[in-house]
């Protein structure tokens, strides 16, 4: 599934940009994702623009992947999304 299959869902708008910006950067070229002029894409074949974007998003990415950690090893659902 991709960002573009829930943008319009309202509780995908009620998540805050900190929740929609690591989304956006871990889906790469799909999510389209452009920090200081440069498109962030793994699959970028430009070596020295993919280690600029790279660079850029790292610490979106580690948010991310943070977060992921911490869903897989919880013992219980340590949140909801508000109605």
């Amino acid at each position: 599934m991709t960002i573009s299959e829930v943008q319009g869902e309202s509780w995908y708008q009620r998540l805050g940009d900190t929740w929609h910006k690591p989304m956006q950067v871990m889906q790469g070229g799909i999510g389209m994702y452009e920090t200081r002029g440069v498109m962030f894409d793994q699959n970028e074949r430009d070596l020295v623009k993919a280690s600029k974007a790279y660079g850029m998003v790292r610490p979106t990415l580690e948010m991310g992947w943070g977060a992921c950690l911490r869903g897989l090893f919880c013992k219980v659902e340590p949140f909801t999304v508000a109605k």
